[in-house]
Parts: C-alpha cells; sequence; structure tokens
C-alpha cells in the first residue's frame, strides 16, 4: 500500500493552500478593535503546513518568502484590498494564481471568533469579518470552479467581550 507521501506526488497535479494564522495584534493596525494574543496559535500555522504541504503535498501560496506578510495577524485590508490582481491580499492572490492542473484547494484559518446573530465572525486584528463572506469568496472565485475547495477554520464561537476566554 502506497503511504501519503506517495500519494501526494503520484499525479501531475498541483494542490494549493492558503494557510493563515492571526495569533496578535503585532502593532501593524491602529484599530481601536483589541486582539488578544492567543496563546500558542503558533503552533496551528506550523501543523496545518506539516500536514497540508509536507505530508499531502499542497503547495502553499502565502508566506512563501519567508516571511509572516499574508500568512500571520491579518488586517481586513489584507483580505481584500477591493483593487484587482495586486497579489498584496488573500483574494488578489488567490485569483491571480495559476491553478489550471490544480485539483484541490484549501483555505485554513485560525483566529479569534464571535458568535453572533447571522453566524461566526473571524476576527483579524483590526475587526470582523462573517465566515458567511469567506465561504461566498471561496464558491464565487472563478479560478476554483470544478476543483475540490477544503475550508478549515478553528476559531472559537465566544461572545462579543470573551475573546480568549
Amino acid at each position: 500500500m502506497a503511504g501519503v507521501k506517495d500519494m501526494a506526488s503520484s499525479d501531475s497535479s498541483t494542490d494549493y493552500a492558503i494557510i493563515i494564522s492571526n495569533i496578535e495584534n503585532n502593532g501593524d493596525s491602529n484599530s481601536s478593535v483589541k486582539f488578544e494574543k492567543r496563546e500558542g496559535a503558533e503552533n496551528d500555522d506550523e501543523n496545518l503546513e506539516f500536514v497540508f504541504v509536507k505530508k499531502l503535498g499542497f503547495r502553499r501560496l502565502n508566506g512563501t518568502d519567508g516571511s509572516e506578510k499574508l500568512r500571520r495577524n491579518l488586517t481586513l485590508k489584507q483580505w481584500t484590498c477591493g483593487r484587482k490582481e495586486c497579489k498584496e491580499c488573500i483574494q488578489c492572490l488567490i485569483t491571480c494564481s495559476k491553478m489550471e492542473n490544480c485539483k484541490s484547494f484549501l483555505f485554513a484559518l485560525s483566529s479569534h471568533g464571535v458568535a453572533k446573530d447571522d453566524g461566526l465572525h473571524i476576527q483579524f486584528v483590526d475587526g470582523f469579518l462573517p465566515l458567511h463572506e469567506i465561504i461566498s469568496f471561496l464558491k464565487d472565485c472563478n479560478c476554483l470552479k470544478g476543483k475540490t475547495v477544503i475550508l478549515v477554520v478553528e476559531a472559537c464561537r465566544s461572545g462579543v467581550g470573551t475573546l480568549g476566554r
């Protein structure tokens, strides 16, 4: 029986991944929203990369230059900038990636979360983004049509004012 490593490299397709870990507000944001440090959250990024990139052979699209840019502690503007093809935000990075030979796409996000009347909201260092907006983007993204999209979200569903507890 073939091992996981053998199965991951057995065909010519490339599977892509975006892995985001919001750990703390590292001072890049001027927001009044408090982002409490998530102790141990550094492990989320490392563990997700180990499983999906190293073991299953996904190609990581964000943070591959050795920096934490678009990898950790994202602002809402780093989710979407409102322009097209800038590659400076997650949405543009996904839509500008060449995925012709891609069969699967992984979007993994680890952050604080808050349950509201309209569902789970994910906290970025400067505000909140409804999870349904992330799902809608992934569903409607033309470059992901016909591909298996895997969504992994690690976020609590605490009430407002109880983040990090």
